[in-house]
């Protein structure tokens, strides 16, 4: 379905979640469910007879909402013909057959040194004449319609409307259009990130090292994670987003400690701290299990609801190449993440039934996912998105400090269980028994 939408709409993307299917191609989005009986149309609800299908990890889409979907890209073009520069051709009367050439022996050139060409009789029309593109769009009426089959107007890649987002020039990328001060902001600010991470030295781990590591599952160390970035949504204000995180990491620290854990934070201020910090504090922190919390923003307004992540091979395109038999030799640290998949898995699972006791009924998915942080922790590590501050209902429910609590409760939860420690039946601070 994919491969089809993209014929249509180079830049159409189909992306699962977990919870659902979104389809965005021609400026359309669509969103469907496994139990709902019905196709999110631009944030409209319309009504299907049958539900999306996931049978052995593949995803059957039903035949009626493939129709409904089919039929809204038709009557919305992503854009005008006219803006394009393209023509609908009218539809052309079938040309009449061309008349048989003349016997007539051809008419012998006089022998001047400046000879007149024989007139010959010029046909009304040329079945494989080609009319002249004019500069630009052509003028609605500038030309009369042929009576004759004839080749549509070839567009000028002037005329072209959709260009692509880069140019080069002396041989250096460049955007179309101008970059606002935000983007230039953020692209300056990811190029600081990526200089940083490569002027670090992360410590070295042998294979030995990790294996012992993998097998403490009793430990008492934990880190927490916290996203920083200012997310920008409707009703959202500027920092607001790091604060709610902000916040829940501290309720959720104040919890462990008080069930005996050793909690250190990457961010313990509610200022933003640069991914290299982040990472150099994950490995250096000698703890037994990272907890990450993050939010999310979408341009589909109904994604919502909360989602676990953990590092997997199934999404490293290295986990073909075999770890090394030297115990003494030394792992690279983007694959530190290969001794504990089993244990993050866990842990993940910990705190995905935590939520559901806790926080909501709907099934929130628990997935692998391609995480810079989780891969290169030398520990097992999860990854919570707590919701989505581009929906407003996530909004004002990460708003909530009874909800912030819940989260709180449910992760401190979930570490314990995962620890095996006996204080995970004892109440919780400051939330449910």
């Amino acid at each position: 379905m994919a491969d089809q939408l993209k014929k249509i709409d180079p830049g159409a993307l189909v992306q699962w979640d977990g919870k659902w299917l979104r389809i965005v191609v021609n400026d359309q989005k669509f969103s469907l469910a496994p139990d709902r009986k019905q196709v999110i149309v631009n944030s409209i609800p319309q009504s299907a007879e049958k539900s999306l299908r996931i049978y052995q990890d593949e995803i059957y889409v039903p035949q009626a909402a493939v129709l409904l979907i089919g039929r809204i890209i038709e009557e919305n073009p992503s854009k005008p013909l006219a803006q394009t520069g393209l023509t609908t051709p009218t539809q052309a009367a079938t040309p009449a057959p061309a008349p048989s050439p003349s016997t007539s022996p051809a008419p012998t050139p006089t022998p001047t040194p400046a000879p007149s060409p024989a007139t010959t009789p010029v046909p009304t029309s040329s079945p494989t004449s080609i009319p002249a593109t004019p500069p630009g769009p052509p003028a609605p009426t500038s030309a009369p319609t042929p009576t004759h089959a004839s080749t549509p107007p070839i567009p000028t890649p002037a005329s072209d409307a959709r260009k692509a987002p880069f140019q080069i020039k002396q041989g250096k990328v460049e955007p179309q259009t101008p970059i606002s001060a935000t983007q230039q902001e953020k692209f300056q600010a990811a190029l600081t990130a990526r200089a940083e991470l490569s002027a670090m030295h992360p410590p070295a781990r042998t294979i030995a090292q990790l294996q012992a590591l993998a097998a403490n599952t009793k430990g008492r160390r934990i880190i927490i994670d916290l996203d920083d970035v200012d997310i920008k949504a409707p009703g959202l204000k500027p920092g607001e987003s790091a604060a709610i995180l902000f916040d829940i990491a501290m309720k959720l620290k104040a919890r462990l400690e008080a069930r005996g854990y050793l909690v250190e934070v990457t961010r313990p201020v509610a200022q933003p701290v640069s991914l290299a910090a982040r990472l150099d504090l994950i490995e250096k922190s000698d703890a037994n299990a990272l907890i990450s919390i993050q939010a999310g923003s979408s341009d589909f307004g109904d994604q919502n609801g909360c989602c676990v992540y953990y590092p997997s091979s199934t999404t490293d395109f290295k986990a073909s190449e075999p770890v090394k038999r030297d115990n003494n030799e030394q792992a690279p640290p983007e694959l530190n993440y290969r001794f504990f998949e089993e244990r993050s898995k866990l842990l993940g699972t910990a705190v995905l039934n935590a939520l559901k006791r806790r926080e909501t009924d709907e099934p929130a998915p628990l997935l692998p996912a391609p995480w810079f942080l989780g891969r290169r922790a030398p520990m097992p590590a999860v990854l919570l998105t707590a919701g989505y501050f581009s929906n407003p209902t996530d909004l004002a429910r990460l708003r909530d400090d009874r909800v912030q609590d819940t989260l709180a409760d449910a992760l401190a939860e979930s570490i314990s269980r995962f620890a095996g420690n006996p204080a995970a039946s004892q109440p919780q601070v400051g939330g449910k028994p």
